[in-house]
């Protein structure tokens, strides 16, 4: 787990993650922020546990990040 942020800008950003157990297995992705303003974000992780890719080297996860704002029905 890690947090990022607050930002006070908007614009690109490079997100790379890296198992801790194994630093040869990583991933990056660009991403961009569109609003100084939001206030919580939900992420979801599809497998949520899978093997090291010592065990199946074409083991794979899906991440999904949904940003909200304080404009969001139910979120304040």
């Amino acid at each position: 787990m890690i947090t990022y942020g607050p930002e006070d800008s908007v614009g690109m950003a490079i997100i790379t993650a890296t198992a801790a157990a194994n630093r040869s297995v990583g991933i990056s992705q660009v991403v961009e922020f569109t609003s100084t303003e939001p206030v919580n974000m939900l992420l979801t992780a599809n497998p949520q546990s899978m093997p090291s890719r010592d065990v199946n080297e074409h083991s794979v996860a899906h991440l999904r990040a949904k940003v909200m704002d304080r404009g969001e029905p139910g979120r304040g």
